[in-house]
Formats: C-alpha cells, structure tokens, sequence
C-alpha cells in the first residue's frame, strides 16, 4: 500500500492538484499536504526519488491490489479531481454513441459505466465491467443496476486471460490501469483487448 500511496501523491503533486472542499488543504485521497506550494510527502518519498536512490519501482502482485482496493473502495471516486479531464477527452472521441458492446477492465466504482450508460450507448448496448476488487465489483453493480438488462460487472482473479470471448466487443475500455501493472501484464491486457475485439474495434 505504501508503493502505490506514494506514486499516487507524487501524481497529486505533477497535477498541481488543489483541494476543492476537503479542508485543511490535504490531498482527499491520502491526507497528503496539497497546499498552493506543493511538498513532498512526508510520509514516503515518491517513486521517482526512489529510482534516483536505486530502489527499485516495486509492482503490487494481484493480491496485494485486492486488498488495496477491498480497502479504498469508495474513496475511488475522489480521484476525479485529476481524472476527469482526461475522461472527457476519452468521452468525446472513442465514438460510444455507435458502440455495441463494450468492455472495460478495472470498473472500479462503475462510475465511468453509469455515465457510458445513461449518455452515450444505446439502449440494444451491452457493458461488461471487470475488476479485481470484490468492494469494487459491489460499488458497482448498484451504480449500473437501473441498467440490468443490458450491463453485467464481475470480479475476476487478475489472470491475464479474460473470461471473454473472441471478437465479441468493438470497445475495449480501460483507465487508469495499466500504470498499476507489471510490464508483463500490461502486454497480457494488450493482447487480450486484442482478441477481444471485433475487426474495426477499439482499444480506448
């Protein structure tokens, strides 16, 4: 947990980002200092230091981010303060108003689903959310319940090979994920979105 608190609010901190009602001006996520004039954490240098000290950038294995994100569980939502712009971005050209089925790998709350869901896919759409995080997969199977029918979220055991099957989706959804992989993983996730995906889909 102390590896991905600190990448986390070393990423606070590159952001610039402030606090916006928290009180006391501490980072929502970690209590971490987030004044006008960011500092580095006191608690654990940042991964960046790290590497500069030749400590190596250490991954957490599959249970360790179960049990990290077990933990978290909503508080997953505060990280919009630096996430949402670039999910606007995401929103505006991955073309989900034309999506059929979509899939998308580390739901997380299912807020990013509920969203998909309500605005941009159609009512004949089908969304398949994974994640590893049985608090997660709880979040948000209320989050896109009103959407029963056509959305299913389910946890899985951070295998490399996703319970999916070939060519069934034309998007391939995942954000703010891959920096939390190993490299081997992330190449496992690319080759999955691979197989996943129809010809012509896309990997957003």
């Amino acid at each position: 947990m102390d590896e991905l608190r600190a990448r986390r609010c070393d990423l606070c901190r590159r952001k610039r980002v402030k606090s916006r009602g928290y009180g006391g001006g501490e980072c929502p996520l970690f209590g971490c200092c987030l004044r006008r004039t960011p500092r580095r954490c006191d608690a654990e240098p940042s991964m960046d230091v790290a590497k500069q000290r030749g400590r190596p950038d250490r991954v957490l294995s599959h249970e360790e981010a179960r049990a990290f994100y077990d933990r978290f569980g909503r508080k997953q939502d505060l990280q919009r303060i630096y996430e949402d712009r670039a999910i606007e971005v995401l929103l505006q050209y991955a073309g989900f108003q034309t999506a059929c089925a979509v899939v998308e790998l580390g739901c997380g709350t299912g807020r990013l689903a509920a969203r998909l869901l309500e605005e941009f896919l159609s009512d004949d759409s089908k969304y398949v959310g994974l994640d590893i995080s049985g608090t997660m997969i709880d979040l948000a199977q209320g989050r896109v319940a009103p959407w029963a029918g056509c959305a299913h979220v389910q946890r899985t055991d951070g295998s490399p090979t996703l319970p999916l099957s070939d060519g069934a989706f034309d998007r391939f959804l995942s954000t703010y994920v891959l920096d939390l992989l190993s490299e081997e993983d992330i190449h496992a996730a690319l080759r999955e979105a691979k197989r996943v995906l129809a010809p012509g889909g896309r990997l957003c």
